[in-house]
């Protein structure tokens, strides 16, 4: 409830940031052919673009497909930040850093289309791992990845 409400919440908010509208734009260049950095100006390496592409043909081009998408990332990311708490601290604690973070007024106010979460999805999912592991070549295996894939 702590990760879904927030975003609920969000989908009936009207507003878009004026970033928003250039990130699924750049998607659709994708979708329509044409190749990044030389027929369409990017801010961003365009793996996520690509992804987004793939999204928006299966679900269609709009902001609220990228939205979800955004939406589900952060319970993903909400859902990891209260394991990591768990681990270390107490219940209470980790509900607590779990709310923090999806009630967040960054993550409620600004951009439909996230790029930022998610590197924070990655970067928990990796500390989840190492947690759990206790390794640290597969912490730096994941944020390698990450960062060659994404950004």
């Amino acid at each position: 409830l702590i990760a879904l409400s927030p975003r609920i919440a969000r989908w009936f908010h009207p507003e878009v940031w004026m970033e928003d509208s250039a990130y699924i734009y750049h998607a659709f260049t994708l979708m329509s052919g044409q190749q990044p950095f030389i027929d369409s100006i990017y801010a961003h390496p365009p793996a996520l673009d690509r992804f987004v592409a793939f999204i928006n043909s299966i679900f269609g081009v709009s902001y609220r497909t990228a939205e979800i998408l955004s939406s589900f990332v952060m319970i993903i990311t909400t859902l990891c930040i209260y394991q990591l708490s768990r681990k270390e601290t107490n219940k209470w604690i980790a509900l607590a850093a779990a709310a923090a973070f999806s009630f967040s007024p960054l993550l409620f106010r600004y951009h439909v289309f996230e790029r930022e979460v998610f590197t924070v999805m990655f970067a928990s999912i990796s500390f989840l791992i190492v947690q759990t592991k206790n390794s640290l070549e597969i912490l730096l295996a994941v944020f390698t990845i990450e960062h060659i894939v994404f950004f």
